[in-house]
């Protein structure tokens, strides 16, 4: 490996960075992942923003913490997040863990 490495600008990756895929919102993904990693069936159900929403004012969460997280969440589900870039391999000096080991690893599976 190199001993010196250029910096890296997180704002505008360079064009041989933007190979890889950051995959956001994949929760039937994950899910799919852990099954086959535990041998246990495990789902995802995808509900619809107003029960989000409506779980959340019912546990007492503020209004503005609301809008915030069914934002989120919306931007998620129409791929906002995802980013084709290589820098986080690239500040790491090696590749990114796959979603099964990392899975493995945070789980302890």
């Amino acid at each position: 490996g190199r001993s010196h490495r250029e910096p890296i600008d997180l704002e505008r990756p360079r064009e041989q960075d933007l190979q890889h895929r950051w995959l956001a919102g994949r929760y039937a993904e994950v899910a799919q992942a852990l099954s086959e990693l535990t041998g246990q069936p495990i789902g995802y159900n995808d509900i619809p923003e107003s029960t989000f929403t409506d779980f959340l004012k019912q546990v007492g969460m503020p209004e503005f913490l609301v809008y915030l997280h069914a934002g989120t969440i919306k931007d998620i589900k129409n791929t906002q997040y995802e980013i084709e870039s290589r820098t986080l391999e690239t500040a790491l000096g090696r590749p990114t863990a796959s979603l099964h080991a990392m899975l493995k690893e945070l789980f302890k599976l």
